[in-house]
This record gives structure tokens, C-alpha cells and sequence, in this order.
């Protein structure tokens, strides 16, 4: 939408204050029996139309604005901006700051634009008790702190209809699974199925019976194994399963206070914990290790990040290198080393410019094919046809 903002006026008669008062009219009567919680105006002007309206209309709009909780933001060049200032940027300066509002440039805005952002939620707590030993039980919240999700969660399958070219609204695609016995060709019943599993040529038949030698994890639960080195958990280990802070309990002083001991001890002796974890009752157990943090406001938690047991890391042969047949001479060696310096990205930007200079900083990256994923719907929502 901001590209297509044309860079001389219309055809069509009327200014930004037009555009501010027709808004005004469509939040207060256009939206009847609707709850408002927060009245906020967008305008988005590059204010080449001028505004001839008197000072006492100006007013009135301003203090109407005022009593109806209307706040307005503006899109647009830097009104606060001595090359921009005008009668109208002064008068649009004046609106924003009556009603408690922002402004943003163009170029500004385009930065948090060019990509689809998640809709923020409160985050849900994972509550359990951190154990240590027999005796000692610290009440503790684990948030996600980072996660591999999917884009979509879940995909619904409608059926096309071949007038409007549209999902139906009243139709859908109803998936049945019928299991057929190979020898008679007839169909069995979901009473006669059991599970099994094949091994090698052979399905092993696993029924209800069975199930009673399976390992039983035990109940929800966060326990320490033990301590060991910060040293001793290498990137190698870890599993990529996300991350989570592990803070303690809210209004709970005593296990805050316990927490702090433990975050500040295991700092001090340079360890970390290893904690066996069981989310759910019945849920296959998984390791982790408890990492100590202090942040720059003197908030403390524990970053709790999976590892692999010893089964999930495979074994690898790497070739010998250090032969007469892959020597590299000073030449070759000065030649990677000027590669590096000027593949270097880590000063792309200059200070005045952004920021940030780093050119893809990590944490702020996001994924094209997530992006990708949510451009084509966008597209598919405007473009019905």
C-alpha cells in the first residue's frame, strides 16, 4: 500500500483533514454494535494536498477527537522535520500530540512492513516443581523462549465452488480410513485391529496385553540429576529443541529466593545442571541442562536447553587432511583470508544509517520460507479469484 501512494495529488477533491474526519465518522457510526476497545487512526499522507480549514474548525476536530478517545498516528514525511515544516505539517503535529499518538516515516515503516509478524499471546507456563534430591522441591515456570513451529498449524480442506471459484462454506472433505484383509478381500472391524510392528520381514503383533512392559517415565516432573562443568556441555550435545527460561514461581518469595541461590551458586562454581524432564504424565523422558543467567537488570532464571542421549549422536569418519596433497601455501592461505574480510558483513551498515550495522543480524532475521508461506495466502485473500 505504501508503494502505490502516488507522488502527485488525485483527481478526486479532498486533504488529509478530510481523511481524518471521515475515519472519525466511520469508527463512531459506521460500526454499530460493535465493541471498540481502542480507537486509533492511521493516515498515512505525504500532505501535497494542502489543508484550507480554519483555526476553530481545527479545534473543534481536536477536542471532538479528544472526548470520543481517538488517537492519531501519521504515516509520512518527518513532521517533526524543520525541511517539512508547513502550516499542515504544524497542524498535523498538532493532532498527534493532542491525542497521544505516534508518527513514523515512510522509509521507518517500510523496515517493519516487509514482513508478516506472528500475533503476539500471553505465554502459557509450564508449572512444576525443580527437584533437587529427596527433599528439596523449588515451585518454577518454564516459558518458550525459542521454538521451531510450523507456519500453519493446521490446514482445512474444503471443496472448491465452481461458480464463485472459492472454498465452501458448507462443505468439506471427510477422510475415512477402512482396513481390508489382503487373503478374502473383506473389511475388518476396528475391534479385530491390534497394533504391530514389523521387524525385518516379520510383523510383530503388539496388543493391549503388551503395553504393561512398556517403560513407564512416572509423573510430571523436572528432576536434577546432577551438576557438572559448563564446559562439559559442548553445541555438539545439544539437540536443537528450542529453548526455555526457567524462572520461579509468581508470588512465591521463598521460591524466588531459593532460585537466586542456586542461579548465583552454580555461577559461581562455573557448573550447570542436568535435569531429567517429564512434561506430561506418561510422556517419554528427556534431558536437558539448566544453564545460569543473570541479565544486565539483575533479573535471574535458568536457561533449560535439550541435549541427546548418548543412542542420538552418530558416529563420523572424516577423511586426513593434513597430507602433502592438501598443503596450502602462504599465497593460498592470504587469498581466504581477503575472501573473509570482504565477504564480512558484520559492518555493512554505517551507525547514522540503522541500529543495527550487522547486515543479517541473527536475531532479527526471519524465515523466507515462512514468509513465502504467508505472502501466498495474503495474496490468495485479496485475490479470491
Amino acid at each position: 500500500m505504501i508503494r502505490n501512494l502516488p507522488d502527485v495529488p488525485s483527481k478526486s477533491k479532498g486533504n488529509w483533514f478530510d481523511a481524518l474526519l471521515v475515519a472519525a465518522e466511520h469508527l463512531k457510526n459506521g460500526v454499530p454494535a460493535t465493541k471498540i476497545v481502542q480507537k486509533k487512526i492511521i493516515l498515512m499522507t505525504n500532505f501535497l494536498v494542502p489543508c484550507d480549514t480554519e483555526d476553530k474548525q481545527i479545534k473543534q476536530a481536536i477536542a471532538g477527537f479528544q472526548e470520543e478517545g481517538f488517537e492519531v498516528d501519521i504515516i509520512g514525511p518527518d513532521i517533526y522535520s524543520e525541511e517539512n515544516d508547513n502550516n499542515d505539517v504544524e497542524l498535523a503535529r498538532l493532532f498527534v500530540e493532542e491525542t497521544k499518538g505516534a508518527t513514523a516515516t515512510f522509509d521507518y515503516t517500510m523496515r517493519y512492513l516487509l514482513f508478516h509478524k506472528k500475533k503476539a499471546t500471553n505465554a502459557i507456563p509450564w508449572n512444576v516443581d525443580l527437584s533437587i534430591g529427596p527433599n528439596i522441591k523449588i515451585p518454577v515456570s518454564a516459558y518458550i523462549r525459542i521454538k521451531d513451529e510450523p507456519v500453519i498449524k493446521k490446514w482445512n480442506t474444503a471443496i472448491r465452488n465452481p461458480v464463485t471459484n472459492t472454498a465452501s462454506s458448507s462443505e468439506g472433505i471427510k477422510k475415512e480410513k477402512v482396513h481390508i484383509n489382503t487373503e478374502d478381500q473383506t473389511t475388518v472391524a476396528a475391534d479385530n485391529i491390534i497394533k504391530g510392528y514389523e521387524y525385518g520381514q516379520q510383523i510383530i503383533p503388539f496388543s493391549d496385553c503388551d503395553k504393561s512392559m512398556l517403560y513407564d517415565p512416572g509423573q510430571k516432573s523436572l528432576k536434577v540429576y546432577g551438576f557438572t562443568k559448563s564446559s562439559n556441555i559442548t553445541w555438539q550435545n545439544l539437540n536443537g529443541d528450542g529453548l526455555s527460561y526457567v524462572f520461579a514461581r509468581k508470588r512465591n518469595k521463598k521460591a524466588q529466593y531459593a532460585l537466586r541461590c542456586l542461579v548465583e551458586c552454580l555461577l559461581e562454581l562455573d557448573l550447570v545442571g542436568i535435569v531429567r524432564r517429564v512434561y506430561n504424565n506418561g510422556n517419554a523422558p528427556k534431558m536437558y541442562a539448566l544453564m545460569p543467567v543473570i541479565d544486565t537488570n539483575n533479573f535471574v532464571c535458568l536457561s533449560m536447553v535439550g541435549f541427546c542421549y548418548k543412542d542420538e549422536i552418530k558416529n563420523m569418519a572424516f577423511p586426513v587432511t593434513n597430507i602433502k596433497k592438501y598443503a596450502c601455501n602462504n599465497e593460498q592461505v592470504e587469498c581466504f583470508k581477503e575472501l573473509i574480510k570482504a565477504m564480512d558483513l558484520t559492518t555493512a551498515y554505517e551507525e547514522s544509517e540503522f541500529d543495527d550495522t550487522e547486515a543479517f543480524p541473527i536475531a532479527k532475521m526471519v524465515s523466507p520460507s515462512a514468509q513465502y508461506i504467508l505472502d501466498c495466502i495474503a495474496y490468495r485473500a485479496m485475490n479470491p479469484g
